[in-house]
């Protein structure tokens, strides 16, 4: 599904839900905050394992979306008001956890001050998808 949808992080004084772009995408369903900018500030990582990819066409890709810690407003609006990175292929559900483990870690590992993100793609089905189901990991090299 193209376009943008909107995210109540904050609508009332307890907080609220946010909802994913359509009924099946299970936005929330794996989140962390880090510093992958190096700015000092936590920015909100948060998944969609179930989303398309980014032309449309592939279903249960996974979505990773990252937002700002400079500071969420009220409502946000979802690709547009962060970085996104989509899995690899159909299937992959980027972000999906497995027997409950977080598919999502956040840490400097190349000690530049910018934390690196690991995710998880655990229906990633390996090199030209020629492992059906193997799972993938990815790690995203944040610079600052």
């Amino acid at each position: 599904m193209k376009g943008t949808y909107t995210v109540n992080v904050f609508p009332k004084p307890w907080g609220g839900p946010g909802y994913g772009e359509n009924a099946k995408n299970r936005l929330g369903r794996s989140a962390a905050l880090g510093d992958v900018d190096g700015d000092g500030r936590n920015e909100l990582l948060i998944a969609a394992p179930d989303a398309g990819g980014a032309k449309g066409a592939e279903t249960d890709t996974g979505r990773l979306y990252i937002l700002s810690g400079s500071g969420l407003p009220k409502e946000l609006s979802l690709p547009d008001d962060a970085r996104v990175y989509y899995g690899m292929g159909a299937g992959d559900e980027l972000g999906s956890e497995v027997f409950g483990r977080t598919p999502l870690a956040v840490a400097d590992l190349n000690r530049d001050g910018a934390s690196e993100i690991v995710v998880a793609a655990p229906l990633g089905d390996g090199p030209q998808d020629r492992r059906r189901d193997c799972g993938k990991a990815y790690i995203l090299f944040m610079k600052r």
